[in-house]
């Protein structure tokens, strides 16, 4: 099983990233990191309006282990995320609770090399939601500077069904090693591929909007 590193690189409202110098290692500039200053809906409902960062996969993942640095810059290291919550789902509408988990503050030094973050133990996901429950300040900002993931590419479900909550848009792929059933809405602006070694079932609430790309195909995941 091929297994690669997804490094996610963070921009916020006012920051943009940079690479890091050293391998692992987290410089001090403010620059480098995602904060959040105002808080917003929440993709989760259940968060209501909160600090959050959402990251979307060009495809389903099998995330394994990772690594997180926090604000690193030594101004604004009570920005720096004290305790998060970490949801994710396969369309962004139907979100898994992972759990929470706890930061430490970073060090303000340029060799800073971060800490281990959640090991996802291979879950399956497209999207990850990570939200800010508590800073090392009053929360007014809060956020950090880098998360890296490690995935693997090989992801292939028995069986994949796509419900009536399951509307889809954007460019997406689904695998299956037995069979695909599809019962939902794919929007005008999609672009889908679905792939399954036995078969592809569209059930009645199957509707495809004018403009919509659709490619299905026989065979190929699992072998």
């Amino acid at each position: 099983m091929k297994k690669i590193v997804t490094t996610i690189i963070i921009i916020g409202l006012v920051m943009q990233l940079k690479s890091q110098c050293l391998e692992e290692r987290h410089n001090t500039n403010i620059t480098d990191a995602w904060v959040s200053c105002q808080k917003s809906a929440n993709p989760n409902n259940t968060s209501g309006n909160s600090h959050w960062i959402l990251y979307n996969f060009d495809a389903v993942k099998n995330l394994y282990e990772s690594i997180i640095w926090n604000i690193n810059h030594p101004d604004y290291l009570a920005y720096g995320a004290k305790r998060i919550r970490i949801d994710y789902s396969l369309n962004k509408t139907n979100w898994t609770y992972w759990g929470e988990l706890n930061l430490a503050q970073a060090t303000a030094r340029s060799d800073y090399i971060g800490e281990s973050g959640p090991d996802f133990n291979g879950l399956a996901a497209k999207h990850v939601l990570i939200t800010v429950l508590e800073s090392y300040g009053d929360l007014s900002c809060a956020g950090f500077s880098e998360l890296k993931i490690v995935t693997d590419d090989s992801y292939c479900p028995n069986e994949v069904i796509l419900d009536l909550n399951d509307d889809i848009s954007g460019v997406v792929n689904y695998q299956a090693s037995s069979q695909i059933i599809v019962n939902n809405t794919i929007f005008s602006n999609a672009n889908v591929t679905l792939v399954a070694s036995d078969r592809i079932q569209f059930m009645q609430g199957f509707t495809l909007e004018l403009g919509a790309e659709l490619q299905a195909y026989i065979g190929g995941c699992g072998d």
